[in-house]
């Protein structure tokens, strides 16, 4: 169930925040999945943790073969293997997900991603 609107947050990062699915606003939230409807509080959040599905892009960094993360507002963050041992501010700390088909990709374009929440891999460690 949504705890908050998400009518704005299709294809976005969620994770659970009390017991219900919120979108992620740090990029060190624990990722549930990809919002795949677009709810309002209280009804059902259908949320893809595993699997393929369009995710919205948080920069244009974003492109086919990007290993990526969730972003302060919830969209893809590309993770940049030059920055393994950073702890910058826009650097995805969990890898999620992995793009698979991107055109032009410029901030808030859709890109499509294989995700994989249930075990996320660490950006501190190589890919």
């Amino acid at each position: 169930t949504a705890g908050e609107d998400l009518s704005a947050k299709q294809y976005h990062f969620v994770k659970i925040s009390s017991g219900a699915v919120v979108a992620c606003t740090v990029i060190s939230d624990p990722v549930l999945g990809v919002l795949q409807n677009d709810p309002v509080s209280g009804v059902a959040a259908e949320v893809l943790v595993v699997g393929r599905s369009k995710v919205v892009a948080g920069s244009t960094g974003v492109t086919a073969g990007s290993f990526i993360g969730t972003s302060t507002d919830a969209r893809a963050l590309a993770f940049d293997v030059s920055r393994v041992m950073s702890t910058g501010t826009n650097q995805a700390t969990a890898i999620v997900g992995r793009v698979i088909r991107s055109v032009a990709v410029a901030t808030g374009e859709m890109v499509e991603a294989l995700i994989d929440t249930i075990i996320p891999r660490s950006a501190r460690t190589s890919v």
